[in-house]
């Protein structure tokens, strides 16, 4: 309720003859209706915070700098008068950016700013505007392999993506999968591995470019890849190891096996068979650890000796294949785990000490080929453990199967 005051008649209309003095006003004043709205004020100093695509849109922000003004001179400057008691509460601040995608420098709303005090109910808040962006979350690609080389001046390398995928499921900020729900495939055709240096040595990294992102959701993330090979060196016979090539190795053998199936009696064991690599009257090349006199280790026994694995690591295909029967043989677990996928089936994979083949784990036997081990001698299948078996079992030829019935 507003009260006026001062009013004066100053003319009389509609009567003829009447003048202003025939009339007073009752009171001289008049009560009217207004409305006082409340002053918008304007808070500083409170800043949203950069996050990684979550697919929400809720925003960080920091009130710990917010303020508001007094000393207010007119109805539009943002501050309050100061006079009055009127405080700033930012406890229940949030923010809310305008939509989930990810982007740089994003409208972000801030809500949950009160004003308390005696005063506070003669003003308001402005709204509440900061900036800040999200960033697309990193994706790694999984699956991809490259190839083993030997040294060639180039950091080029070989890579299989067949098996290339990416991950759902992402619970954090850092775990390399993408949020389930999202619209997002790789597309790996155009990918190329590259060394970090092109020089030799094991479990050298490779990283992964031309990968690509495709679907609706894909500008939200972005995708790397990496995984690891190795860089043999160039065949030079320089690797601390010279081929002995006139050690004495058993000549050939001819064999005129007859193995047929439930041939065996209990009494035989897989020792006592050669076994043949597909029918009856092969001609197989059986290679055994040559017996020195004193029990003395041969030349070639000795030379293999003095190679350290991490040595053998580096060494090319060639230089493995080069290797004769007697060194094979003499071979610990350490350096047949370095080069056994490298050898040869017909000659060294037979070579091998039985007693040595056994103590290999199933990671290491994983990297035979299908013609290393249909290669493999009665001996040194007889020598194997059950879990070695029974891992080699699909692979190993009908002859090898039946060799083994005289196992006990």
């Amino acid at each position: 309720q507003v009260s006026v005051s001062g009013l004066n008649l100053t003319a009389v209309t509609g009567n003829a003859g009447s003048t202003v003095s025939d009339y007073v006003l009752s009171g001289n004043s008049v009560g009217v209706s207004a409305t006082i709205t409340p002053k918008p004020v304007t808070v500083t100093g409170i800043t949203a915070q950069t996050k990684i695509y979550d697919q929400a849109t809720n925003a960080g922000v920091n009130s710990t700098a917010a303020q508001i003004q007094a000393s207010a001179s007119r109805s539009d400057d943002g501050r309050y008068y100061s006079s009055d008691q009127v405080t700033l509460d930012t406890s229940n601040a949030s923010g809310q950016f305008d939509n989930k995608n990810s982007g740089a420098d994003k409208t972000v709303t801030v809500n949950g700013v009160r004003l308390g005090g005696t005063a506070a109910g003669n003003y308001i808040v402005n709204p509440i505007t900061a900036r800040a962006s999200i960033t697309p979350k990193l994706i790694a690609a999984t699956g991809i392999t490259a190839e083993v080389k030997t040294y060639n001046n180039s950091s080029d390398i070989g890579i299989n993506v067949d098996s290339a995928r990416i991950n759902a499921g992402a619970t954090s900020a850092n775990d390399n999968k993408y949020h389930s729900g999202d619209d997002v495939s790789l597309d790996a055709r155009q990918a190329k591995g590259t060394l970090t240096d092109k020089q030799i040595g094991n479990n050298k990294t490779v990283q992964i470019s031309g990968l690509r992102l495709e679907g609706v959701d894909a500008p939200n993330y972005m995708v790397q890849g990496s995984t690891t090979t190795s860089v043999q060196p160039e065949y030079a016979n320089s690797a601390g190891l010279v081929p002995i090539t006139n050690a004495s190795a058993p000549a050939p053998a001819v064999l005129n096996l007859s193995v047929t199936p439930n041939s065996l009696t209990p009494s035989d064991t897989v020792k006592d068979l050669v076994l043949p690599t597909t029918t009856a009257n092969s001609t197989l090349a059986p290679v055994a650890t040559p017996v020195m006199p004193n029990n003395r280790p041969s030349l070639a026994q000795q030379a293999i000796q003095g190679v350290t694995p991490k040595t053998m690591s580096q060494w090319s295909d060639v230089q493995v294949q080069s290797l004769p029967a007697a060194q094979v043989a003499a071979m610990e677990v350490p350096q047949l785990k370095q080069v056994i996928r490298l050898l040869n089936p017909e000659s060294q994979i037979r070579a091998i000490n039985p007693q040595v083949l056994s103590k290999l784990d199933l990671q290491t036997l994983s990297g035979l080929s299908n013609k290393q081990i249909n290669a493999l001698t009665p001996e040194q299948l007889a020598n194997m453990t059950k879990a070695q078996i029974n891992y080699m079992m699909p692979i190993l030829s009908p002859a090898q199967v039946n060799a083994l019935r005289g196992k006990s």
